[in-house]
């Protein structure tokens, strides 16, 4: 800015910042590779320095030279308390508000240098950029004249061609530099190995009810029982009667066992099952939970495998199986296969239900690969970038002529 308009610089610094945040906020939001991302990263710091360093420039412009350094005092310290709190605080509001998406954050800080262009727009500053750039140009020549001064034939060259021949070596010098740094670029990765976390449980079941209990019957009598029962994810029931025992019997009684559920039962149909005949009788069914114990869940992090067996366990159906088990037990009035003699009948209820996983039960499988970090591409923007653009800057300076 001590060579140009200083407004013009201002304004300029202005839209090159806001580009930068555009084009940072758009490689990030689009997914772009790490090198282009840290590329426009580089971009914004450039601009945005050269923004805040001329504006602090500028300062003495607008000001009692007097007290110029009591205002930069002033300037300094009220810029770090705003970028401390307001600044931190409304990124902080914008990250929540997406979600951590840096990429909208960037593309807001566009904003600022908006706002930077159009007050700088309305600046006047006095101009003593063309002193400043021919007294910058009369040193560049005199220390090329002497870097040149060993060439060969360079001492016979006067006016125009002694500018091209300055001009053309601060090009190769530059093209020279550039190359240097795009050849140690090459040599500029890293390699390290990344670890791959997976962590699995399954639902494992278990039979976790066996109840039993007896009734005494008399012909044509009946008796029931109910189990109400308090746990979750019921997969099957298994109702046994074993053979009564009789005080006397002419063959074998005959009877009925009756079973109630508080779910339905899938070869049943619906919430009961019957079975009659003699000797042992059983009743096995399973119940319409869909949660197969032999699915394996899985995740990247014990949270998320945490949240998936929560999803699990808070539907609806996980709660199959749970309440009042009835079963009843009829025997025959009359007949050959029965007497008047009493008999006691054994009867066993097993229900065989899911168990919800616990974290300590969490299963962790570790894959360790080798990766490499390529930092030649940040390297060539962060050091050649100022070389590619200050070359033909200093090329064109030697090569114009000197104004008064």
């Amino acid at each position: 800015s001590d060579f140009v308009d200083r407004r013009k610089a201002l304004m300029t610094f202005s839209a090159a910042a806001m580009i930068s945040y555009l084009l940072l906020g758009g490689a990030m939001l689009s997914g772009m590779s790490w090198g282009l991302v840290m590329a426009t990263w580089v971009l914004v710091l450039v601009t945005t320095d050269w923004l805040i360093f001329t504006f602090m420039a500028s300062i003495i412009e607008v000001s009692d030279p007097r007290i110029a350094a009591t205002h930069m005092g002033v300037y300094q310290s009220v810029q770090a308390i705003s970028s401390t709190t307001l600044m931190v605080l409304l990124g902080q509001l914008i990250l929540t508000m997406t979600s951590d998406s840096y990429g909208t954050l960037y593309l807001l800080a566009a904003l600022g240098p908006l706002i930077g262009y159009l007050l700088f727009k309305e600046m006047q500053l006095s101009d003593s950029s063309q002193k400043n750039l021919n007294d910058v140009k009369k040193a560049l020549v005199s220390g090329t004249d002497k870097m040149l001064a060993k060439v060969p034939g360079f001492d016979s060259l006067e006016g125009q061609r002694r500018s091209t021949m300055m001009a053309a070596a601060w090009a190769l010098i530059g093209l020279i530099l550039v190359a240097i740094i795009a050849a140690s670029s090459t040599a500029m990765s890293s390699e390290y190995e990344s670890t791959e976390e997976n962590w699995s449980i399954s639902f494992n079941n278990t039979t976790d009810i066996n109840e039993a209990t007896t009734f005494t019957l008399e012909p044509g009598d009946s008796g029931s029982w109910t189990y109400d029962y308090l746990g979750n994810a019921t997969l099957q029931v298994v109702v046994t009667s074993s053979a009564p025992s009789c005080t006397s019997t002419v063959g074998q009684v005959q009877y009925s066992i009756h079973l109630s559920a508080p779910t339905e039962l899938l070869m049943a149909g619906s919430n009961s099952a019957e079975e009659s005949g003699t000797g042992m009788l059983a009743i096995e069914d399973d119940t319409t939970l869909n949660i197969s114990s032999s699915s394996i869940l899985s995740a990247n992090s014990k949270k998320e495998l945490q949240k998936q067996i929560d999803m699990v366990t808070e539907a609806e159906n996980w709660s199959t199986g749970k309440g009042p088990w009835t079963i009843e037990i009829e025997r025959a009035n009359a007949g050959p296969q029965n007497s008047l003699s009493s008999c006691e009948f054994s009867v066993q209820l097993s229900l065989t239900n899911l168990n919800e996983p616990v974290e300590d039960n969490f299963i962790l499988n570790q894959t360790i690969e080798p990766n490499s970090k390529d930092f030649g591409p940040a390297f060539i923007g962060a050091v050649g970038g100022p070389i590619i653009l200050a070359t033909p800057v200093l090329a064109w300076l030697v090569a114009r002529p000197l104004e008064d």
